[in-house]
């Protein structure tokens, strides 16, 4: 089942380019608090992040959908496994 619908050049390029992700939230989430001066975050803040890095909640619930370009934001450890969509 594809996650794009469309079959215009650029859905399919955007489909290709897709990742599914989990990430370490909790690693995540210290990793946001450490670079912040004594402010708490949130799980929501986190989800907050990566909807802004263009990164969607998949339907598994524990996964997330976006560009590979993205998981360049991420630090070593904040990501748990990668698998194409495609």
């Amino acid at each position: 089942m594809s996650l794009i619908t469309g079959t215009r050049p650029a859905d399919h390029r955007r489909l290709v380019e897709s990742c599914k992700v989990v990430f370490d939230l909790g690693r995540l989430r210290a990793n946001i608090e450490a670079g912040l001066d004594g402010e708490t975050v949130s799980e929501a803040d986190v989800h907050d992040w990566l909807e802004a890095l263009g990164f969607t909640p998949a339907i598994d619930g524990h996964a997330w959908i976006g560009r590979h370009r993205g998981l360049r934001h991420f630090a070593e450890g904040e990501v748990i496994s990668i698998e194409g969509v495609a």
